[in-house]
């Protein structure tokens, strides 16, 4: 993927603490100083805290009934100092330090089934899926610092036969909330009250392809989708000056770098989690 003429420029890879045995289940975040790294799927699922050479240096544990423990790990960030996890199942957010001490959580009682979030200066945004079982719709909450609900955003009029909206599939884009529905395979810009704004769509043409769910991020100048199953077969980006797209499709088993994906600056991230490996990237695409 890297050679000359490749779509893909590569910066930098950062090869993680090799005592690390990741599964297909695993979430990042890169910093300026720190890695976060969770992995879901693993034995012993729980939060680990790295430097910027992939050194591990803290874990936090999920197991257990004390406060500071967590049911699901659904989303987490770094700010202020302070690692941030969300709890899904139980609507909490816990507050840690890098030495993997607890601060402190935040309870809700609105927020149980919250998948993935981003923070807008005090403002925290969730994706909120429900089960179909449990009148299946997918819905963007913003909250305040307790938690409180300040506002709903809804994509569709009509809920899905099964929840489609997946974790880091909304973002924000110039003060406007975008989210990019699987199923249409198109974004949306949301506004409160109103209709959702089509924005522009993905084509694959005849590609029969799996929309279970997707990683949605952005650099200043390109926006990636992620869509992602088991196979992982298409990444797909989106020139944020012209439109441009250039899609890529996977045959078999992924490249090295390509799992999840997330950013730093202006350069995309992905793990691989066999070796495992950060790679740094952008698409060239105009």
């Amino acid at each position: 993927m890297t050679e000359a003429g490749s779509p893909v420029l590569v910066r930098d890879e950062v090869v993680l603490d090799p005592t690390l045995r990741l599964s297909d289940d695993v979430l990042v975040q890169v910093y300026d100083g720190i890695i976060l790294l969770a992995d879901r799927g693993g034995n012993n699922p729980a939060m680990c805290l790295m430097d910027r050479d992939g050194l591990l240096h803290n874990v936090i544990y999920q197991e257990g009934d004390e406060p500071e423990d967590y049911a699901v790990l659904s989303d987490f960030q770094y700010r202020d100092e302070t690692v941030e996890i969300l709890d899904g199942r139980q609507g909490r957010l816990l507050h840690f330090s890098l030495e993997g001490d607890f601060e402190d959580a935040v309870q809700a009682e609105a927020l149980t089934g919250a998948n993935g979030y981003i923070r807008d200066g005090s403002s925290y945004w969730f994706d909120h899926s429900l089960s179909p079982e449990e009148s299946a719709h997918f819905s963007l909450i913003r909250t305040d610092e307790k938690l409180d609900i300040k506002e709903q955003h809804f994509p569709c009029d009509e809920a899905p036969a099964v929840p489609v909206a997946a974790r880091r599939s909304f973002w924000k884009l110039d003060g406007h909330v975008h989210y990019f529905q699987p199923r249409d395979l198109t974004a949306y810009e949301l506004v409160p009250d109103k209709e959702p704004r089509a924005l522009w769509a993905l084509d694959f043409g005849q590609h029969d392809i799996d929309r279970e769910s997707l990683n949605a991020t952005e650099t200043p100048g390109q926006i990636c989708l992620d869509l992602t199953c088991q196979g992982r077969k298409y990444l797909a980006t989106i020139s944020k000056k012209t439109g441009n797209t250039l899609i890529l499709r996977f045959e078999g088993s992924i490249p090295s770098g390509f799992l999840p994906v997330t950013t730093w600056e202006d350069w995309f991230v992905a793990l691989d989690p066999d070796i495992p490996l950060l790679r740094f990237f952008k698409f060239d695409v105009k």
